[in-house]
C-alpha cells in the first residue's frame, strides 16, 4: 500500500487540509478540514496581517502537522494564495508559518492556483471541455481548456471589506466592471465550480446539516435558484443568516458577496448553471505531485 500525501491550502478566509491515499480505484480520502482565519480581514495601515490572526493560523497548522503524523502521510504540499501574495508582510509569515506546519510553504501565482484547481476539479468532465470558476476569499480565477487562465483581484471577503454589509447593488456593479470584459470576450461550454462559496450554495441546495462532499459533489447550481436564494439572503440579518441549513458558520458576512460573483459569472456569460466540484485546488496539489513524481 502506497503512503498517503497531505495538501495545506492557505487561503484568504481559511485553511484547509486533505489527506488522501491512492488506490487501484483512484485518491481515497482519509481526512478534509477547514478552518475560517481570514488571513485577508482586518490589515492594518501597513497592508500587514493583524498578529491575532497570524497565531489562529499557528494553532491551525500545529493541528494540521499532527493529523498529518497519524497518517503518516509521506509527502506534505503547502501553498499560500492572495492573502499571502498582497500583505507586505507575507514573506515574513510564510517563514513563521513553516515553523509550525513543519513544511515549506510555496506563495503561488493566481495562474498557478487556476491552474491546480482545474486539475483537481475538471477531470470528471473533461470531454466537455469545461471551464473551471473558483471564487475565493480574496481573488477569482477561471481557468478553461489548453491552460486559458484569468485571475482577479475579486473575492468574496475582498468584495465584503471594500463594500461593507448591505451594499449589493454596488457590490454586484464593481463585480461586473471587473469580470464582463473577460467573460463576455469568451465562450463557456460548461462551468464547474469550487471553493467556499459554491461549495455552501451546493450544502444549502442539498439542505445538508453537516458538510459531507460525497453528498454535494456534482449538484448544479441553476442560475434561477440562485437569484432566489440571494434574495432570500438579502432580507436576513447576518445572525438570522446563520440559521440557513447549509451555510458555514463564520460565513454568514461573505456569503452574499460571494454568491453576487457568481450570479455576475453567469448572467454575462448567458449561462444557466454550474455544476460544484468538491475536487479543487488541494486535490490538483496532489495529483500534480504524484504525476511528476510516478504516482498514479
Amino acid at each position: 500500500m502506497k503512503k498517503p500525501l497531505a495538501a495545506v491550502d492557505i487561503g484568504t478566509n481559511s485553511i484547509r487540509l486533505l489527506i488522501q491515499k491512492p488506490t487501484p480505484e483512484g485518491w481515497v480520502n482519509l481526512l478534509q478540514q477547514r478552518e475560517i482565519v481570514r488571513l485577508g480581514s482586518n490589515w492594518n495601515r501597513e497592508g500587514q496581517i493583524p498578529m491575532e490572526k497570524i497565531e489562529k493560523a499557528f494553532e491551525i497548522l500545529e493541528s494540521y502537522r499532527e493529523e498529518i503524523k497519524k497518517f503518516k502521510a509521506k509527502k506534505t504540499l503547502a501553498v499560500g494564495t492572495e492573502a499571502l501574495r498582497r500583505a507586505k508582510n507575507g514573506l515574513q509569515i510564510k517563514i513563521s508559518l513553516e515553523k509550525h506546519l513543519g513544511e515549506e510553504i510555496n506563495i503561488i501565482t493566481g495562474e498557478e492556483e487556476a491552474r491546480l484547481s482545474y486539475l483537481g476539479a475538471a477531470k470528471e468532465w473533461a470531454e466537455k471541455n469545461p471551464w473551471v470558476l473558483d471564487i475565493g476569499g480574496g481573488s477569482t480565477e477561471l481557468v478553461g481548456p489548453c491552460g486559458r487562465v484569468a485571475s482577479f483581484s475579486l473575492g468574496a471577503l475582498e468584495l465584503f471589506q471594500r463594500f461593507g454589509e448591505g451594499n449589493f447593488e454596488a457590490m454586484e456593479r464593481y463585480a461586473t466592471q471587473k469580470l464582463a470584459s473577460f467573460l463576455a470576450g469568451n465562450a463557456f461550454s460548461l462551468f464547474i465550480g469550487v471553493g467556499g462559496t459554491i461549495a455552501n450554495l451546493a450544502a444549502i441546495k442539498e439542505g445538508l446539516e453537516v458538510f459531507r462532499e460525497e453528498k454535494v459533489h456534482g449538484t448544479e447550481i441553476e442560475r434561477t435558484w440562485l437569484l432566489e436564494v440571494i434574495e432570500k439572503m438579502k432580507n436576513l440579518p447576518q445572525n438570522e443568516r446563520g440559521k440557513i441549513i447549509g451555510l458555514e458558520k463564520g460565513r454568514e458576512d461573505i456569503i452574499i458577496p460571494g454568491a453576487i460573483i457568481l450570479k455576475v459569472v453567469l448572467e454575462v456569460s448567458n449561462k444557466k448553471k454550474i455544476v460544484y466540484s468538491g475536487k479543487d485546488i488541494l486535490q490538483g496539489m496532489i495529483l500534480n505531485w504524484a504525476g511528476e513524481n510516478g504516482i498514479k
